[in-house]
C-alpha cells in the first residue's frame, strides 16, 4: 500500500515539476514579447526625434542644439542593448524549454507533445525576429544620418 502512495506521489511531484516549468516559459515569453516591443519603439522615437518634431510642427530646445546623427547614433545604441537584451532574455526561454523537454521525454509516448522531425528552420523565431527587426531599425537610423547630410 505505501508503495502505491509513494508512486502517486512522485507521479505528482513529476506533473508539478513540469507545470512549473511551463508556467515559468510563459511568464519569460510574456516578458520578452512586451520588452521586445518596448525596446523597438524606444529605438525608433529615440532615432527619429528630431524627424517626429518637424513633421508635427513642434520646437524643442533640445533637438535644435543637438545635431540629428546624435539621435540617430543613440537609436542604434538602443537597438543593439535592445538586441543583447532579447538574445539573452530567448536563451532563458530556450533553457527552460530544454528542462521542459527532457521531462516529457519520460512520459510515455502517447503523452507526449509530437515534434518536427528534420526542421529545416533550426533557428528559434524569437531570435531571427530580434535580429531582422534591430537590424531594420539600425539601417534606417543610418538612412537618417546620410540623408540629412546629403540631401
Amino acid at each position: 500500500m505505501s508503495e502505491v502512495k509513494t508512486e502517486l506521489f512522485d507521479v505528482e511531484n513529476y506533473l508539478a515539476l513540469m507545470n512549473l516549468y511551463r508556467d515559468e516559459w510563459k511568464y519569460r515569453d510574456q516578458w520578452f514579447i512586451s520588452t521586445f516591443w518596448r525596446m523597438v519603439y524606444l529605438s525608433l522615437i529615440i532615432s527619429f526625434l528630431p524627424n517626429f518634431l518637424a513633421a508635427f510642427s513642434v520646437e524643442s530646445e533640445l533637438v535644435t542644439k543637438l545635431p540629428v546623427w546624435v539621435f540617430s547614433v543613440l537609436g542604434i545604441l538602443c537597438a543593439l542593448f535592445g538586441l543583447y537584451i532579447m538574445i539573452v532574455e530567448n536563451k532563458k526561454i530556450t533553457y527552460i524549454d530544454n528542462a521542459y523537454r527532457v521531462l516529457e521525454n519520460e512520459l510515455p509516448e502517447k503523452y507526449r507533445v509530437e515534434k518536427m522531425k528534420k526542421s529545416p528552420a533550426r533557428l528559434r523565431t524569437n531570435n531571427v525576429l530580434c535580429v531582422v527587426i534591430f537590424l531594420v531599425i539600425i539601417l534606417l537610423s543610418i538612412v537618417n544620418i546620410v540623408s540629412e547630410y546629403c540631401f
